[in-house]
């Protein structure tokens, strides 16, 4: 079993920050190799900077694990 870690994000919402963001997971994405054959993506850390608000978790998961998830063909369900 193929397993891919991922960890400390630090998601923070945004107009401000979701550029730099999107630049970072386009990026992270362009590295294929990475993800050929994995089995299970594990998120650890914090995934976003402040957890105050709802709204930023909702943010985060959109712009980073399902856009993650969705370039590289991979069962969202399948990220933890």
């Amino acid at each position: 079993m193929k397993i891919l870690h991922i960890s400390d994000f630090h998601f923070k919402s945004g107009k401000k920050h979701q550029v730099r963001q999107e630049q970072i997971i386009d990026k992270f994405l362009e590295e294929k190799s990475i993800f050929e054959n994995v089995d299970l993506i594990v998120f650890t850390g914090d995934l976003v900077q402040d957890g105050a608000e709802e709204n930023t978790f909702i943010d985060a998961k959109k712009i980073v694990l399902d856009k993650i998830a969705s370039e590289i063909d991979f069962d969202p369900k399948k990220i933890l």
